[in-house]
C-alpha cells in the first residue's frame, strides 16, 4: 500500500512538474505575443507618423501649385486684357487712318 501510494504521489509530483512546464511555456508564449504586439503597435505608430508627414507635405505642395495656378490664370487675364486693349487701339488707329485717307 506504501508503494502504491508513493506510485501516487510521484505521479502527482510528475504531473504537477508538467502542468507547472505548461504554464512556464504559455507565460513564455503570452509573453512572445506581448513584445510582438508592442513591436507590432510602435512600427505602426512609426508609418503613421511618416505617412502624416508625407501627406502634409504634399499638401504643402498643392497649395504651391494652386497659388501657381492662381498666378498664371491672373497673368492670362492680364496678358488677354492687354491684348484686347491694343487690338482696340490698332482698330481705332486702322479707322483713323481710313479716314485720312478717304
Amino acid at each position: 500500500k506504501l508503494d502504491e501510494v508513493t506510485q501516487r504521489l510521484n505521479e502527482a509530483t510528475a504531473e504537477v512538474a508538467s502542468l507547472q512546464l505548461d504554464s512556464e511555456e504559455k507565460e513564455e508564449y503570452k509573453q512572445k505575443l506581448e513584445d510582438e504586439i508592442v513591436s507590432y503597435q510602435e512600427e505602426l505608430q512609426q508609418l503613421s507618423v511618416k505617412y502624416a508627414e508625407e501627406v502634409a507635405s504634399k499638401e504643402e505642395d498643392l497649395i504651391l501649385l494652386r497659388n501657381t495656378v492662381e498666378r498664371l490664370e491672373d497673368e492670362a487675364l492680364a496678358l488677354k486684357s492687354d491684348t484686347e486693349t491694343q487690338l482696340q487701339i490698332n482698330e481705332e488707329e486702322i479707322q483713323r487712318r481710313d479716314t485720312m485717307i478717304q
